[in-house]
């Protein structure tokens, strides 16, 4: 059987008239011409009402006369007013609720509530004020009965969307070294989570701070600890449940010497991790985390325990190059002189390079003196120790440890390549940037300006060619 609904007469409340939902039209107040018959036999009042509406015409007709009369006449003064009433409108003609939250309330101007109708009360109950009470996910039509303000009824409707939000999880374990932030997404969520109606807070910012953002909630580790982070929609509550943890692995970035081993561990970390590395022939890694390594160059180790994934890049050198780079790192903050080059407490970008290197057997060429720039890079040309002839990018995992970067001048200072200034490259370091995600960063030691100093790893400076050659002056096999 079809469903039908009730239309109210809009001149007696007390009638009403059955018909079948599809013949409504557009505004339910106005029949179509073939359904007139059947109001004419069930309402008794539609005869007054044509009859009204020929009084009507018949005064409108006098009225014209009147003002016709008038005009011709060229009356100055008026004897009427007409104040044209405004059409009753609804506030908000769409609606949205959540079920199990706050109630909605139809609103119309220009009017005065006399009932409302819900259309599928198994989405939405409505009272005759136009209290609003969703029950469950869907969308429902709401008809209104409103007394405008020429004292005539209009039927308007409302529609209704009811939701029913849900969180992507309830229950968070945030690494607050890690990972420090997460975002959770909300479920049939209709419109922005931006929304005046969406908001979120913690029970605790000192332990997780929370910030709406478009695509999600984000949860921020502050420190170890629990929090309930409470999120409300359309008035209905969510509560997700979260716990800090400082767990992290003891080494994010290491260098090792050849044939040498190390095992990296968690701290504040119980579970079971499966280890992997992305090259077996330069670092392998056993069920412990035991890492060793085998021949000279990059790898990087994995750790999987669920969805979490931890990262451990190594690089693998040699002894010399090791030990160069920490006399280099060592002689961070003395003081810059050309003319003093040779001297204690003194540096200049190749006399730093050699001095580190030469204690180790590696003199480039130059067992007393240290070489300029330039011929420390024309010696590991002619020595078959170049690995690159321009600069690599940090991401590509081709410099180790202890490699020469050679810095060259656009305009001819008449030496090898036009080279001017050489750096040392000390490895890798893993950082937060400012959204907290994690990124690979080199780092230089070198002699330019007033001192020593390390600095991040560039490919240029502002007013050269840039990196024309890359050595590596200890062994490489």
């Amino acid at each position: 059987m079809e469903k039908t609904s009730e239309i109210i007469c809009s001149d007696c409340l007390h009638k009403k008239v059955d018909f079948k939902q599809q013949l409504y039209c557009e505004k339910v107040n106005k029949i179509p011409d073939e359904l007139l018959s059947g109001i004419k036999q069930q309402c008794s009042c539609f005869e007054k009402k044509e009859k009204k509406k020929v009084k009507i015409r018949q005064s409108y007709f006098a009225l014209l006369v009147l003002i016709s009369f008038m005009l011709a006449f060229g009356s100055s003064n008026s004897i009427f007013a007409s104040a044209k009433e405004k059409s009753p409108e609804l506030e908000q003609s769409q609606l949205t609720l959540a079920v199990g939250g706050k109630t909605g309330k139809i609103k119309v101007v220009n009017g005065t509530i006399k009932d409302c109708t819900s259309l599928d009360t198994g989405i939405v109950k409505v009272t005759g004020k136009g209290v609003v009470t969703p029950k469950k996910e869907g969308t429902a039509a709401i008809l209104v009965s409103v007394l405008g303000q020429d004292q005539a009824y209009t039927a308007l409707y409302c529609e209704v969307t009811v939701i029913n939000p849900t969180l992507s999880d309830t229950d968070v374990i945030l690494n607050g070294q890690e990972e420090l932030s997460y975002c959770l997404k909300i479920n049939g969520l209709i419109g922005s989570i931006l929304d005046e109606k969406v908001t979120c807070a913690s029970s605790n910012p000192d332990i997780v701070s929370v910030k709406q953002k478009e695509n999600g909630i984000y949860l921020y580790g502050e420190s170890e600890g629990t929090a309930d982070v409470s999120i409300t929609i359309y008035g209905k509550k969510l509560t997700c449940h979260v716990t800090v943890i400082n767990f992290a692995l003891d080494s994010q970035a290491i260098t090792l010497e050849k044939g040498k081993s190390k095992t990296i561990k968690f701290s504040n970390q119980s579970k079971t991790i499966t280890w992997k590395s992305s090259d077996k022939s330069i670092a392998s890694v056993n069920s412990s985390g035991k890492i060793t390594a085998k021949n000279f160059g990059n790898a990087t180790i994995t750790g999987k325990s669920g969805k979490d994934t931890y990262t451990c890049y190594v690089a693998v050198a040699s002894s010399e190059a090791i030990k160069a780079v920490k006399k280099a790192e060592a002689s961070v903050g003395a003081l810059y002189s050309q003319a003093k080059r040779m001297e204690e407490g003194y540096y200049d970008c190749s006399s730093l390079t050699w001095r580190s290197y030469s204690p180790y057997g590696v003199c480039m060429g130059s067992e007393n003196w240290a070489p300029t720039a330039a011929d420390q890079g024309k010696w590991c040309v002619e020595n078959g120790k170049i690995i690159a002839e321009k600069g690599v990018s940090v991401e590509e995992l081709v410099l180790l440890p202890g490699d020469l970067i050679f810095y060259a001048k656009s305009q001819n200072n008449g030496r090898y390549k036009n080279i001017y200034h050489v750096a040392m490259f000390t490895g890798y370091q893993i950082e937060k940037t400012a959204n907290g995600d994690s990124e690979l960063k080199g780092y230089l030691v070198d002699a330019n300006g007033k001192t020593v100093a390390k600095s991040q790893y560039r490919t240029e400076f502002s007013f050269d060619k840039g990196i024309v050659l890359i050595g590596r002056p200890a062994k490489m096999d």
